[in-house]
């Protein structure tokens, strides 16, 4: 990859790692509450899911980058 092909890729890196760290700390927190309201449970169930989703988004657009770094990569080699 090239330096300004870099940048992007570290970026998107470091959210993955924030909103995998922010999943396993609200796991951890309702796994040493022992009694949690509906509402707290409901909540934090759909932040699990929605920083779920983030993950995966972050993990497609990373493949989607290196695909289209390996396809220039290839252009310029004349393929």
């Amino acid at each position: 990859m090239t330096e300004e092909g870099t940048g992007p890729v570290v970026k998107k890196g470091l959210r993955g790692i924030a909103a995998t760290r922010r999943i396993l700390v609200v796991t951890a927190e309702f796994s040493v509450k022992g009694d949690t309201q509906l509402g707290q449970f409901r909540d934090a169930m759909l932040e699990i899911a929605l920083l779920t989703v983030m993950v995966v988004a972050l993990v497609g657009s990373l493949l989607m980058l290196r695909s289209k770094s390996r396809s220039k990569s290839e252009l310029a080699a004349g393929r």
